[in-house]
Formats: C-alpha cells, structure tokens, sequence
C-alpha cells in the first residue's frame, strides 16, 4: 500500500499541469467519499469552488513546499508566489505579485484522499495583500 505522504506528494506533483487538472491522477488518488471541510462539498463541488477561486491567479512561483505526516494525517505547508489576473474574492484584478503562505491536511486511507481542511489563514492573508497599499 502506498504511503499516505507518498499519495499527497503524487497529487501535488502530478495533479495540476500547465493545462488544468489532470483527472487521470484526481481520479486515481481521490476517493468516491471525498470530503473538503474547506470548499464544502464532494470532489465536483471542491474542483467547481477552486476553478473560481483560482481563476483570478497566477501561479509564479512555488518558494517552498513540506510535508509532514502521521499515521493517516499529511500535513502541506507551501508559500507560493502569485500574480492577482482576475476577481478573487471580490476584488478586481490588481496585477499586483502576493506572496501566499498555505497550510493544508489531508486523511487518505486505503491509497486515497478522503478528507480536506485547509486554507488555514491564507484568504485572510491573500485579501490583505490584495487590498492594502
């Protein structure tokens, strides 16, 4: 059985391309019963809610990226570059470059994703660096 670190290296290596999501991984990696505790909903609901959010991004630079896990539990601790291009929350695009730190867990069991929390303090953080001076 695969490594539940191994698992959510794969998705965060392999997943996202220059052209969207691969859904060959998504579908390898993720289980039927996914959950995200953060975008509220299934799998299509998690894809659906992140292609809005992220619309407004461009991704720079990827400065850092960690993991860390235990038993069934993988912890994500990335700091990630980006170029504001479109709406985000609300607010317009600025061509402004904000730099993101993100902390994000995952549960897999059996070889694949079932739950999502993440998030923690980066719209907060991401709002601030689009809105203020």
């Amino acid at each position: 059985m695969t490594a539940p670190k191994d698992v959510v290296r794969r998705f965060l290596d392999e997943a996202w391309t220059k052209d969207g999501w691969d859904m060959a991984v998504i579908d390898e990696l993720f289980s039927e019963a996914y959950f995200s505790h953060t975008w509220g909903g299934d799998l299509a609901t998690t894809g659906g809610r992140q292609a809005r959010f992220f619309s407004g991004l461009e991704l720079l630079e990827r400065l850092s990226s960690d993991l860390v896990a235990e038993d069934d539990l993988v912890v994500h601790r990335a700091t990630q570059r980006y170029r504001h291009v479109g709406d985000v929350m609300g607010v317009p695009a600025t061509e402004r470059e904000v730099t993101v730190e993100h902390v994000e867990m995952w549960r897999v069991t059996d070889g694949k994703i079932v739950e999502h929390w993440g998030g923690i303090g980066a719209g907060a953080q991401l709002h601030r660096a689009l809105t203020v001076g």
